[in-house]
């Protein structure tokens, strides 16, 4: 390699021309929001499924109004049902299904 060589690709490194550095990650998640049960004591349970496939328990016992689900990937879109549970363990019918598209 000539130095005139040298100096052009430092100034293209420098310069970010002709460098392509490792891409940043992407994330990619999916999250959901419901509004809270009247009954006081209540956890939450969260399901999903694949576009029109059996719902499958993903999280339980959240304690929180949302929930962001990061196993998703790109493109694939996702049904999403809430199930509410009280102090006792009864849990309310699955309500749903929402329908999301990962980006």
């Amino acid at each position: 390699m000539s130095i005139g060589q040298f100096f052009t690709d430092l100034w293209h490194w420098l310069t970010g021309r002709g460098w392509n550095p490792a891409p940043k990650p992407v994330i990619h998640f999916d999250e959901i929001n419901w509004h809270a049960s009247t009954t006081t004591g209540v956890t939450y349970n969260v399901y999903r499924a694949p576009l029109g496939g059996m719902p499958n328990l993903l999280v339980a016992g959240l304690t929180t109004l949302s929930y962001e689900d990061k196993d998703v990937k790109a493109g694939a879109t996702y049904e999403y049902w809430v199930q509410a549970v009280d102090s006792v363990g009864i849990g309310s019918k699955l309500d749903g299904p929402i329908t999301l598209t990962a980006e």
